[in-house]
């Protein structure tokens, strides 16, 4: 029943899938000598009862919500707090819930920023066999009215050079890279993004109508575009086949294959999404935001994928936005080929149509062997799930794990969540539980001016009332929550310090803990590491960071991070105060001051991030072989990574891909999430909300409320 989490039932119960139980149940009661035969009249009806409960707090819980979506039963009614307290077991219950498995010997790396632009231009270039782009932002212009210089870099340095390239190679391979690009239709129109897309559908004699002022990009175009003229006429290969097959058969070979996914048609309509109105689907759109190369059933680690929040424009490399994204190589990555393939399907092609590449195949009798071998090098790495919210009416397997992991954390844990739009009341709900179970769980929005949607005035508006009632909580369930263990905080990010600005970054960590009394205990930073950060922040003092350009518009820092950050008691409190991490930290501090001293060109993180990776291993993997077992099997980590926010559209209607890391690879994530904690403005009172994000008109308010499952 919880699997459905985010789709509407028809006949919304649980009672189906009770009556599949008692049968279960009383084939078990039989076979199993724990009962006498006089007693399973009994037992059987106990068992029936305790799923009747079951259902009656079904029934109350999609009452009060008053939408069959959010139907959830509450997992502690069939589990004991002892069947949940050890990443093991939370990993198996996550695996059941999404009726996924876990991957294991997965490399991963973590990606900040501008960082994520240049990784995606360089998956395009290390394409052998075949690229998906799958995102649903590819701004043509920027705030200015002007043509995009990023996407103007995507398409001309990355794209039509890696075309260039291949074709160069051809004679000699035999085989061309296919390119793939999937984007949303609302988002191609919106972005204007025809008019890139349309240069690499026909990269041979397609032109981009530059205006005045921008010649050198023009320029730039044609000379792209003349080297690959060029590369296809002195291929003989390639002309030889042409002479064979048809100048429409070279075009269609020279090309990047874009595919406009779910276009609009109003004749899809129903009152599933807003009761008594019917609006047509066209309000469910994909906002995946991934791109992938090279996946294989032949060797796991042959290409990569990249997970992210971040859209392809000026503005998401800039120094005001703040994001992140993964790299992600190995196993895990079947399953995203899998699903651009299941993607293509549901968009109309048939099995033979769909592209070789993407089809599944059975694994290579070395595969198998491979991921063995990553695992005995790295045992405590490399473990993930690749998971999806499926467009429109279709499964939501992310729902499905956050609701677990938001229920089920063990007391004592935190739980770290910023997002750009926080508007879903259901999320809020099942986190003030967490806390009421003694959970640490910090909500952590960006005020009206670092909002990304400040211009949205619904979205705020929404935002401004779900923080209003958690401040209430805090004041009104305060002794609870804390009589519990539990802490519930509300904080804005709200920083004028541009994203690069390490110097500048630090100083605010050492302000917001001298600043909030209560954040020295919930970050036991070791007293060495706070030394460590005033002698970075002088060190630092004439650090300077060159910006490929400077933003279109005037604005603060964007939080537009969306990520997911979980850590037990046990791997929290610990790792920060030991004395060994103090090296991890100034590799960490190192290896980010190269990367963004050098955001004008790239810099690979998979090379920058070795040192720190070895720092991890070696002062935690010996650490950890210092605990008892017991103690070991109760460390554990989560960092899910991707587009999903904490809206209503993407718990109900929107596509949403994530990757979800447990383990050592999750602690890449705790630099940031001390960072976001230390920095934030923390809500006390309703009067103090309103400075951050006032409230907006009555008329809003109720409009906001009406329309809250369809603001985006």
């Amino acid at each position: 029943y919880n699997r459905l989490l985010g789709r509407t039932k028809i006949n919304d119960t649980s009672r189906n899938f009770a009556r599949v139980a008692e049968a279960v149940f009383a084939t078990w009661l039989a076979d199993e000598p724990l009962v006498s035969e006089s007693r399973h009249t009994a037992v059987q009806y106990v068992f029936r009862e305790i799923l009747e409960l079951a259902d009656r707090e079904r029934e109350n819980t999609t009452g009060q919500w008053d939408d069959s979506r959010l139907g959830w039963i509450p997992l502690q009614l069939g589990l004991i707090p002892e069947e949940h307290d050890t990443q093991a077991e939370l990993d198996d219950i996550v695996a059941r819930a999404v009726d996924l498995p876990w991957s294991e010997g997965n490399r991963f790396w973590y990606v900040r920023n501008a960082q994520f632009l240049w990784e995606l231009g360089y998956t395009v270039r290390r394409t052998r066999d075949y690229h998906v782009l799958w995102i649903h932002d590819i701004a043509a212009v920027n705030a200015a009215g002007e043509p995009d210089f990023v996407t103007h870099m995507g398409m001309v340095d990355f794209y039509l050079d890696a075309l260039t390239r291949a074709v160069h190679a051809y004679d000699e391979r035999g085989v061309l890279p296919l390119f793939l690009i999937f984007n949303d239709q609302l988002f191609y129109e919106d972005k204007q993004s025809r008019l890139w897309l349309d240069v690499l559908e026909s990269p041979l004699d397609a032109t981009f109508e530059f205006p005045e002022g921008f010649e050198d990009r023009a320029a730039a175009l044609e000379t792209a575009q003349h080297a690959l003229r060029e590369a296809v006429a002195g291929s003989a290969r390639l002309q030889d086949e042409a002479q064979r097959h048809g100048a429409d058969w070279l075009r269609n070979r020279i090309k990047v294959h874009v595919n406009i996914t779910n276009p609009a048609d109003p004749t899809f309509a129903s009152n599933l999404l807003f009761p008594f109105f019917g609006v047509p689907d066209n309000v469910m759109r994909d906002h995946r935001k991934i791109a992938f190369y090279d996946v294989s059933e032949e060797d796991p680690y042959s290409g990569m994928g990249l997970y992210s929040g971040m859209g392809i424009g000026e503005h998401y490399a800039g120094p005001t936005w703040e994001d992140r994204s993964v790299l992600v190589q190995g196993p895990a990555l079947l399953e995203l080929k899998r699903a651009a393939y299941h993607l293509m399907l549901e968009q109309g092609f048939d099995s033979e149509e769909i592209p070789r590449p993407l089809r599944p195949r059975e694994l290579a009798p070395e595969y198998r062997g491979l991921v063995q071998q990553e695992i005995l090098e790295n045992p405590y790495r490399g473990r993930g799930m690749e998971i999806h919210n499926a467009t429109g009416h279709g499964q939501k397997n992310i729902n499905v794990a956050r609701a677990v992991l938001y229920t089920l954390m063990p007391p004592g844990s935190v739980v770290i969540l910023p997002d750009s739009l926080w508007n879903s009341s259901f999320w809020a709900a099942l986190l003030v539980g967490n806390c009421l179970s003694g959970g640490r769980v910090f909500i952590i929005a960006p005020s009206l001016e670092n909002a990304p949607g400040a211009g949205q005035s619904l979205a705020m508006s929404r935002t401004h009332e779900l923080l209003a009632r958690l401040v209430v909580v805090q004041q009104l369930l305060g002794e609870e929550i804390a009589g519990s263990g539990g802490l519930l905080k509300v904080g804005f990010y709200d920083v004028d310090v541009p994203v690069s600005d390490l110097p500048g970054s630090i100083e605010l960590v050492i302000e917001g803990l001298a600043a909030t009394p209560w954040l020295a205990e919930m970050v036991p930073l070791h007293p060495r590491l706070m030394a460590l950060l005033e002698e970075a922040d002088e060190r630092l003092a004439d650090f300077e960071v060159d910006f490929l350009f400077e933003d279109a518009e005037q604005r603060k820092p964007q939080l537009h991070l969306k990520s997911n950050f979980f850590a037990t008691p046990e791997a929290w409190e610990p790792i920060l105060a030991l004395p060994s991490m103090m090296e991890v930290f100034e590799i960490y501090g190192t290896q980010q001051e190269i990367l963004e001293t050098n955001r004008t060109v790239y810099t690979d993180v998979r090379l920058a991030y070795e040192p720190l990776k070895a720092a991890i291993d070696a002062a935690l993997g010996s650490w950890l072989e210092s605990l008892t077992p017991e103690a070991r099997a109760r460390f554990g980590l989560y960092l899910m990574v991707g587009s999903v926010n904490q809206d209503y559209r993407s718990l109900f209607m929107d596509g949403e891909a994530v990757y979800l890391a447990t383990g050592m690879d999750a602690f890449y994530g705790i630099f940031d999430f001390v960072y976001l904690l230390t920095t934030a403005v923390w809500m006390n009172d309703l009067e103090q909300l309103e400075t951050y994000l006032p409230a907006q008109s009555d008329f809003k308010w109720r409009l906001a409320r009406f329309l809250r499952i369809g603001i985006q």
